[in-house]
């Protein structure tokens, strides 16, 4: 059995109870923005989903490590998980209860074991595809040659008195130079000593930016359009649903955040358990059978059947 749990950071005593109950369990899990469990939100709880395979097993490998060792973790890591029967690799990355730095693999090895996966954001962008002309890690310069700041500055408006906070209704997507491929990236911090914005993810240098804006209604809608993605690849009726969204995403959201979640049960047979929680970037491919992406302000879904 592998049990999986979210958890507000007040709730970390009820670990050693979770050990105790389920001792002989693969226990793993994170804190989170929140969490979400069947058809409700909590902001103060822990979520504990177990999960019980007939015919598949799992490696849970994991360490603490520093941003100049990660290439060399990848590569161990990689080795050390990967068999023909891989079919699912989650990773937890860092955390308030997790030591910092710590990164966590559970990989699922299976012939009988169906995962499928969608990540939806429902942002409408706006404005023109700007190049970005200078960049560094995730810090963004200039776009087009000016300032990025003056730029953002320039189209928020009345919003732009409350950056960075108010930057989460208007992520940038960003579109790779060289594979196309596109990911949405909120702003983090604004560094005024060096005219930087700083960002939940690399910007890639003579990439394109466009700004996004926030459709509430397809904010909500986007959740939904993620199952059915998901649902191309038949589970039948029974499994568990493992839903991430993005803090951001409820911020925005607000009063309304309930819905993105209605719209999620309302399209999922009754045999499927969700459980999932709020996050600080969602990983998972934007395609099927893609590479893994960092996202933010996304909603992404994993089904999981055997």
């Amino acid at each position: 059995m592998t049990v999986f749990f979210s958890l507000d950071e007040r709730n970390c005593n009820e670990l050693k109870r979770l050990k105790d109950y389920f001792p002989n369990a693969k226990i793993v899990g994170c804190s989170s923005a929140g969490d979400i469990t069947a058809d409700q939100l909590f902001d103060d709880a822990m979520v504990i989903t177990a999960f019980s395979f007939s015919n598949t097993r799992v490696a849970i490998y994991s360490d603490a490590l520093q941003e100049t060792a990660m290439s060399e973790f990848c590569e161990f890591a990689a080795s050390a998980l990967q068999k023909p029967d891989l079919k699912w690799l989650l990773v937890i990355s860092d955390g308030h209860v997790l030591e910092e730095g710590a990164v966590i693999l559970c990989a699922f090895y299976s012939e009988t074991l169906k995962v499928s996966y969608a990540c939806v954001g429902g942002w409408d962008p706006f404005g023109p595809k700007r190049e970005i002309t200078q960049a560094k890690g995730n810090c963004l310069y200039a776009l087009d040659g000016e300032p990025a700041i003056t730029l953002y500055k320039q189209y928020l408006g009345p919003y732009a008195n409350d950056l960075p906070a108010s930057a989460l209704r208007f992520p940038l997507q960003v579109t790779h130079p060289e594979t196309g491929l596109t990911m949405i990236s909120t702003i983090l911090d604004i560094d005024y000593e060096d005219n930087s914005m700083v960002f939940a993810g690399d910007m890639p240098h003579q990439g394109y930016a466009q700004l996004m804006k926030a459709n509430f209604d397809r904010l909500a809608d986007g959740a939904g359009a993620a199952l059915m993605k998901s649902l191309e690849s038949a589970h039948g009726d029974s499994g568990v649903a493992l839903l991430i969204s993005c803090v951001g995403r409820k911020l925005v959201l607000g009063p309304r955040v309930e819905e993105e979640i209605e719209a999620l049960i309302t399209k999922l047979a009754s045999g499927f358990k969700c459980m999932g929680f709020y996050s600080y970037g969602e990983l998972a491919p934007d395609d099927h059978g893609g590479p893994c992406l960092l996202h933010n302000q996304t909603m992404t879904v994993t089904l999981v059947s055997e």
